[in-house]
C-alpha cells in the first residue's frame, strides 16, 4: 500500500533517498533519526525536503540502511495527497470548446429573436396561430448548424495527423487547438529541462589555479575536458587525471552489464554506457562518467585492492577507502616500500582541507607542494563560488596518512540542462510564449539552469518560493506572476495555485513535467 515511515533509533546509517519524483530535487536527501523541531514538523507550509527524518512512499533508497515506524498510509501519505489533488482538479474546457459554447449561445439568442419576430408578424397579419407555431418550430430546427460539429471534428483530426508527423501523440483532439492558443508554458525542471542525471560540469585544480569545464550531459561518456575553451587530454593535466582517479577509486558505484537488448535500464547512446547500466549513488556515478570522458575505465579500480572503507555519513561528511597496490610509490611518510597503502578520500571541502598539508602538482605524491593558509582560503572561496552557481561541490584528496593528505582538487556536480532544450525554448519565446520554470529544487540550482536556458534575467525577472506563494492570496499572486520566471521549492498545491493565477488573467496555460508532483 501507500505508506511513509519515520526513522527511529540508531538504525539510520548513511541513509540517502532520491526524492526527485516528489520534489524535483536531483540531489539525494540525507535522512536521520533525530527529532525535528516542533515548528518544522507541524508547519503546514513545510516542504518534503524539510522533513529529514521521514522516508516517503514512491522514493528510491540510494545508500545506507534504516529502520522506521509507519506513520501514515493511503490518502494520508504524500502520494495520497497528490491523488486527492488530482481528484479535485476539474477538466477545464479548451479555448475551442469555450468559443463553441459562446457561438451556441449567440446563435440561440439570435434564432429565438428572429423566430419570435416572424411568428408575431404572422399573427398580426391574421395567419392561424398553429400555422405560425409550426413555422417557428421549422425555423428553429433549420437554425441548428448540424454540419458545424462535423467540420470542427475533421479539422481537429487533420491537426492530430499533422502533429503525428512531428512525432507528437495527441490524446484529445481539442488539445490540438489549445496548444495553438497557449501563451504560457509552466515547465518542470528535473527530468524535463534536465535529464535527472547528475553530471560533473566543473573541476578546480589548485595547481592550475583555475576552473576547468567538462562538456557532455548525463550518463554519457561523450564529452571533453576544456581549459580556456580548448580541449585538454590526460597528458596535458596529470594533476587533474589523478584527481579523477581519486573520484573513481573512492567510489562504490559500478557499471552493470546489460545482457538483453531490450533492457529498459540501459542508457541508449553511442557511448561506453550503451551496453551498461550505472548502479549506485548519482554523485558517484557522475565521477565514473567523468573518468570515461578522460579515457579511464573501471579497470583503474582493479589496480587498487581495497583493504578498508570508512563510509560517508551526514555527521562526518566524508568518505575514505584505503587501498594497496604493487606499483612503486614515493610518498611522504616514515618509509617507502614497494607495496604502499594509500587513502583516497572525498567529502565536504572544509573537512577535507583540514586533513591536507599539501596539494597536487602532478600525478605523484612526491611532487606535491605545501598547502599554505592562503591556499586554503583560495580553495574555500572557489568552493563557495561553485556552490552559489548551484553545484554540489566535492573535495578529493589522497595520501598514506589520513591526517596528512594531499589535496587533489574540487569537482562541481549538478543535473545540467538537456543539450537540445535551449533551442526549443528560444523558438517558443520567439513565438511570443512565456516560459515559467517550476521546481522543488533550491533557488541557486534553479536560477543556474534558468540562466543557461535564457529563461531568467536578474535585471528583469524575479523568483518566488513555495512558502512565499502560501502567504499570498490568489489576486496578489496574479498581480506579480507575469514578472516571475522561476518558482522554486514548490509542491503540487503551489503548481495548481500558479496555474489558477494565470487562468485568472485569461491566459491559456500548458503544464509539462514527468514527476508525480506534476500530475495534478
Amino acid at each position: 500500500g501507500l505508506w511513509c515511515c519515520c526513522c527511529r533509533g540508531d538504525a539510520c546509517v548513511g541513509f540517502e533517498v532520491d526524492e526527485s519524483s516528489l520534489t524535483g530535487e536531483a540531489t539525494p536527501q540525507t535522512k536521520h533519526s533525530h527529532q525535528l523541531s516542533h515548528s518544522s514538523h507541524n508547519d503546514v507550509n513545510s516542504s518534503i525536503s524539510d522533513l529529514t527524518n521521514i522516508a516517503f512512499m514512491g522514493t528510491l533508497v540510494c545508500s545506507g540502511h534504516a529502520k522506521g515506524v509507519v506513520i501514515a498510509t493511503g490518502h494520508s501519505t504524500e502520494l495520497g495527497n497528490v491523488f486527492e489533488l488530482m481528484k479535485e482538479t476539474s477538466n477545464p474546457k479548451s479555448p475551442l470548446q469555450i468559443k463553441m459554447d459562446e457561438l451556441g449561445k449567440h446563435l440561440t439568442i439570435v434564432s429565438v429573436g428572429i423566430i419570435v419576430a416572424i411568428a408575431l408578424i404572422g399573427v398580426i397579419q391574421g395567419r392561424p396561430l398553429m400555422t405560425m407555431f409550426q413555422v417557428g418550430i421549422s425555423l428553429a430546427v433549420a437554425a441548428i448548424p448540424e454540419g458545424l460539429p462535423i467540420c470542427v471534428t475533421v479539422t481537429l483530426a487533420l491537426g492530430v495527423m499533422r502533429m503525428s508527423k512531428k512525432n507528437v501523440i495527441v490524446k484529445k483532439m481539442a488539445a490540438v487547438e489549445a496548444l495553438g492558443c497557449t501563451r504560457v508554458i509552466c515547465v518542470d525542471k528535473t527530468g524535463t529541462l534536465t535529464q535527472n542525471q547528475m553530471t560533473v560540469t566543473q573541476i578546480y585544480s589548485h595547481n592550475l589555479g583555475q576552473r576547468l569545464y567538462v562538456s557532455g550531459v548525463g550518463y554519457n561518456s561523450q564529452g571533453d575536458l576544456l581549459i580556456n575553451g580548448a580541449k585538454a587530454g590526460r597528458s596535458t593535466c596529470p594533476a587533474v587525471t589523478r584527481l579523477v582517479e581519486i573520484g573513481m577509486i573512492c567510489n562504490n558505484a559500478s557499471l552493470r552489464h546489460n545482457y538483453g537488448e531490450d533492457s529498459k535500464t540501459s542508457v541508449k547512446s553511442n557511448s561506453l554506457f550503451s551496453n551498461f547500466s550505472p548502479v549506485g549513488q548519482p554523485t558517484e556515478i557522475a565521477l565514473l562518467v567523468l573518468g570515461t570522458k578522460l579515457g579511464l575505465g573501471e579497470e583503474i579500480k582493479q589496480t587498487w585492492k581495497r583493504t578498508q572503507e570508512i563510509p560517508f555519513n551526514s555527521d562526518t561528511k566524508w568518505m575514505a577507502v584505503r587501498c594497496s597496490s604493487d606499483s612503486q610509490f614515493s610518498a611522504p611518510g616514515p618509509s617507502s616500500t614497494t607495496k604502499r597503502e594509500i587513502f583516497f578520500v572525498k567529502g565536504m571541502t572544509e573537512t577535507i582541507l583540514s586533513f591536507c598539508s599539501c596539494y597536487n602538482t602532478t600525478d605523484l605524491l612526491s611532487d606535491a607542494s605545501k598547502l599554505q593558509e592562503n591556499d586554503k582560503n583560495q580553495i574555500l572561496m572557489v568552493s563557495e563560488e561553485m556552490a552559489r552557481e548551484g553545484l554540489r561541490v566535492l573535495a578529493l584528496a589522497w595520501g598514506s596518512d589520513l591526517e596528512n593528505l594531499c589535496f587533489g582538487g574540487l569537482v562541481g556536480i549538478m543535473d545540467p540542462a538537456r543539450e537540445d532544450v535551449a533551442d526549443a525554448i528560444a523558438e517558443l519565446m520567439d513565438a511570443g510564449i512565456s516560459i515559467k520554470m517550476l521546481t522543488g529544487d533550491s533557488r541557486e540550482t534553479a536560477i543556474t539552469i534558468a540562466k543557461q536556458l535564457n529563461i531568467h534575467d536578474d535585471g528583469v525577472n524575479t523568483t518566488l518560493s513555495g512558502p512565499e506563494i502560501d502567504q499570498m492570496y490568489e489576486n496578489e499572486l496574479a498581480d506579480v506572476i507575469n514578472n516571475v520566471s522561476v518558482f522554486y521549492r514548490t509542491a503540487p498545491r503551489h503548481k495548481l495555485k500558479i496555474v489558477a493565477a494565470f487562468k485568472k488573467q485569461k491566459q491559456v496555460v500548458a503544464m509539462t513535467g514527468d514527476g508525480v508532483n506534476d500530475a495534478p
